[in-house]
């Protein structure tokens, strides 16, 4: 499995005249997966933190990751 896409990378990827590799979830299950997978990313990413604004970034990214799972 690839990573999850977010923040509009596929057409930022675009704008720059490149053209973006990506697929959709095929279902749901395959979506929280990618979801759970992500959350595990963000979670070692926080704890290899080096400064305070990057710890605060990664658990910004943890949090967003939290509310897409809890939809």
């Amino acid at each position: 499995m690839s990573k999850l896409v977010r923040d509009n990378i596929p057409e930022i990827i675009r704008q720059n005249g490149g053209v973006p590799d990506y697929r959709i979830a095929s279902d749901d299950s395959e979506f929280q997966q990618a979801l759970d997978l992500k959350l595990d990313e963000e979670i070692i990413e926080l704890r290899s933190a080096s400064d305070p604004e990057n710890t605060a970034e990664e658990i910004a990214d943890i949090i967003e990751v939290l509310f897409t799972i809890a939809k």
